[in-house]
């Protein structure tokens, strides 16, 4: 996974669970959530089961060994934007979730090939932003 995702070995890796993501989400009167775990399914392929949200929560098949769970976080109707007419306005194109990162992230992995500038960039923002994660090194790191 280092390879694929973890920025050719020189990146990192966040640490975290299903209840730390719930538990970090800031909440707000306006905003529903929804925490799913992915179906990974082909776009060919008509779903079994349809629900509103399936959608967001579909990924093409030979992402499967992700094991990725998602949060989907909508405006609730009664604070969807309304028209003068009455009528729903086009809702803004993003929407931002607050997470108290302190709560998120229980740990980061310094990847195996990350150079000693950026470990220390990442060490010093982490201390700063998420004093409680832990700071590890990869278990691959093989350097002295």
């Amino acid at each position: 996974m280092w390879e694929r995702y973890g920025d050719a070995c020189e990146g990192v890796c966040l640490v975290s669970s299903t209840r730390r993501l719930l538990g970090s989400v800031v909440a707000e009167a306006s905003v529903a959530h929804e925490l799913g775990k992915v179906t990974y399914w082909p776009d060919n392929k008509p779903l079994p089961e349809l629900h509103s949200s399936t959608v967001m929560f579909r990924k093409q098949p030979k992402f499967s060994a992700e094991n990725e769970v998602r949060l989907l976080s909508q405006i609730k109707m009664d604070y969807l934007p309304m028209g003068s007419d009455g009528f729903l306005s086009p809702c803004p194109e993003r929407l931002t979730v607050r997470v108290n990162l302190d709560v998120l992230v229980a740990a980061i992995i310094l990847g195996p090939r990350m150079n000693e500038e950026s470990r220390r960039r990442v060490i010093d923002a982490a201390r700063l932003k998420i004093p409680r994660a832990k700071i590890l090194r990869s278990r691959f790191d093989v350097r002295p």
